[in-house]
């Protein structure tokens, strides 16, 4: 097994190999390596979303862009090596992204590969007992690397032996997407007698030389068949429950009284489809053992849950006639349906067996990028609402990909608050349903005291210290400016530039208003800084001729001739925290003219006031330090007010 190890502000990353650690992986030429993981240095899950490219000229990377997201205890890729490339030692470049509030990890930058020519190793049964008048259990042939193209394994036997082309082919063959085959045999000719023969193998396939068939005695080159005499007259009982149940675990108990097969069919319950057992024992031999699959995350949230499996397991009747079926990857908090069929080496089957189960509950943090987006899934999970129906103050909603999604209003500038530390959430009832009972869910959450216990039990959220339901209002109020809606005052804001060697940057800071509500700017250069050294004098350059633009140019991000603003964003007040945030990327020793409006808070469309504000500010020469206007006008704490729109 081979790991890349995160450190926490580091710069580390290990590669570990048959024990050894090292930033290096070594991989038979025809093959791909096997799963190289991507974990956190103490194994913890992940606190950000990471995107890591992968770049190796002559190699084939599966996935060559890996996406890590929040709360993942590892992923993984592979390495190819075709036929061709020369054993020598190549270099993988490894580049990382990071969405978050500020960057965790770091990883090195390269990543060695040794391309060898060191046969990889498909591990053979010794022995393959076959019953007279009947077949051999499966045996599972699988490879640990599979080919970059193919090999395949040709099967030479007595004419007295039958191939069971129920599970089996003459040659078994493996790809890049293929790493295991089932292997049975069959003595249905009566005339055969209890016997032991041989059974030969070679190795075919544009990636044969990349293999070495072994078995545990070093001596022999060959299966053994036993053919044996077995009572055929017992007829199959089978009794299957379920021993546990976990968030994306289920492990089910099997009880039978002979020899056989036990052939599974797991599936979400609502999109479960039936499969005979002729049906699955022919996928099983084309290796398509997934039915059906929602790679989406929505599924979790829309209901849109698919996930149907089949397989099988040998069972082998000894002291003990019980064995178990291990199924994970399924999808938390879901009713899923298993059936069975038990089928015995006589080809003697059971009826179809069937049992209901659901998994516990959990929180899947696929697709967040920070912890605001963890909280919006977790209320959208609670209230039992629709995805959009959930929004914060910012204006976001819970989303699939690796930023919050704006559903409603999607402002175009840079959104700056403090929504790390407090926040509110609003709930916005379907307005196709005359009592949307999702207002009842919440309120009754709150009502039990329920909200942080539940986020930290069952979705490992153990962030929100403090959380209140504050009330209902009506789309009316916030419309008309009224009652909480208002257009609150500005009570605070200063404006400072700031010069560092390579850049130049605006900083708003102090801002505070009387209540709840959002400020939207735009930035526009008018004059560029000039200095004389005859008059020893700056003076100013006009670069343009600005007019106030409009509240609704401002929100739209445009300047008074309706182009695009240079610079664009917003500040999102809420629960009498001030805000101070940075742009950055100013032309250096220019003037800008900020133009400024507020708003109420109403998280779904920007509801302002009339007036526009104006403010001219300096920018800092690069490394020019912090130059204050000195204009006065007047990840531990989260606390998260809920309000219900009606």
């Amino acid at each position: 097994m081979k790991n890349i190890e995160f450190k926490e502000k580091s710069n580390y990353l290990k590669i570990e190999e048959g024990g050894q650690e090292g930033k290096y992986v070594r991989i038979t030429k025809g093959t791909f390596s096997n799963k190289i993981y991507i974990r956190t240095s103490n194994l913890s899950k992940f606190q950000s979303n990471l995107l890591i490219n992968l770049e190796a000229p002559g190699f084939k990377i599966v996935s060559q862009d890996i996406y890590v997201y929040l709360g993942d205890q590892e992923q993984a890729f592979r390495i190819g090596v075709s036929n061709e490339l020369l054993e020598k030692v190549y270099s993988l470049q490894i580049k990382k992204k990071e969405f978050g509030l500020k960057p965790i990890y770091n990883v090195f930058d390269n990543m060695i590969v040794f391309v060898m020519n060191a046969p990889v190793v498909i591990q053979m049964p010794q022995i393959i007992t076959v019953p007279l008048g009947g077949c051999s259990l499966p045996e599972k042939i699988q490879i640990g690397n599979v080919p970059y193209e193919n090999v395949e394994i040709v099967y030479e036997f007595a004419n007295f032996l039958e191939m069971n082309i129920e599970l089996s082919t003459f040659t078994s063959t493996f790809n890049s997407e293929t790493s295991f085959r089932y292997l049975s045999f069959c003595a249905l000719n009566s005339n055969v007698q209890a016997i032991n023969t041989e059974i030969n193998m070679k190795l075919s396939g544009i990636n044969k030389n990349s293999y070495q068939l072994a078995f545990k005695d070093k001596s022999t080159n060959v299966i053994i068949a036993e053919v044996v005499q077995k009572d055929k007259s017992i007829k199959p009982t089978l009794n299957l429950s379920v021993f546990q149940t976990k968030r994306s675990y289920a492990k089910f108990l099997v009880q039978a009284n002979t020899n056989g097969v036990v052939y599974w069919n797991i599936s979400v319950i609502e999109n479960y489809v039936s499969k005979s057992l002729e049906d699955i024992k022919i996928l099983i031999k084309e290796s398509n053992t997934i039915i059906q699959q929602t790679q989406d995350i929505l599924y979790i949230f829309q209901g849109n849950k698919k996930d149907q499996r089949i397989g099988l397991i040998a069972f082998k009747q000894s002291n003990v006639d019980q064995t178990y079926i291990d199924i994970d990857e399924l999808i938390p908090e879901t009713k899923y349906i298993i059936c069975v069929y038990f089928d015995t080496e006589f080809r003697q089957a059971t009826e179809e067996q069937c049992l209901n189960f659901t998994t516990l509950v959990s929180f899947n943090k696929y697709a967040f990028s920070d912890n605001i987006n963890d909280v919006l899934c977790f209320y959208v999970s609670q209230s039992q609402t629709r995805i959009k129906n959930i929004i914060n103050a910012d204006g976001l909603s819970c989303s699939r990909n690796a930023m919050p999604e704006q559903y409603y209003f999607k402002y175009k500038g840079v959104i700056n608050s403090n929504a790390n530390k407090s926040t509110n959430i609003y709930l916005i009832p379907d307005l196709q349903f005359e009592n949307d009972q999702s207002i009842n869910v919440l309120k009754d959450l709150y009502d039990a005291m329920n909200i942080i216990q539940d986020a930290k039990n069952k979705f490992n959220i153990n962030y929100i210290s403090q959380t209140a339901y504050s009330y209902k209002f009506k789309y009316i109020q916030a419309q008309n400016k009224v009652d909480d809606f208002q257009i609150p005052n500005l009570v605070n804001i200063s404006f400072k530039t700031k010069g560092t060697a390579y850049n130049s940057a605006l900083i708003i800071d102090q801002l505070e208003l009387s209540t709840d509500g959002q400020v939207y700017f735009i930035a526009e250069r008018y004059a560029k800084a000039v200095y004389d050294p005859v008059k020893d004098q700056i003076y100013d350059s006009p670069i343009a001729f600005l007019k106030k633009p409009t509240p609704e140019q401002i929100v739209s991000c445009k300047n008074n001739i309706n182009y695009k603003a240079e610079l664009c964003f917003k500040a999102v007040y809420n629960n009498g925290q001030q805000i101070k945030f940075e742009i950055t990327d100013l032309n250096p020793n220019t003037r800008y003219k900020i133009y400024y409006i507020i708003a109420n808070h109403f998280p779904i469309i920007p509801i302002y006031g009339e007036q526009v504000y104006e403010e001219i500010v300096l920018s800092s020469p690069y490394g020019g330090g912090l130059i204050s206007n000195g204009k006065l006008i007047c990840f531990s704490l989260i606390i998260f007010i809920t309000k219900i729109i009606m």
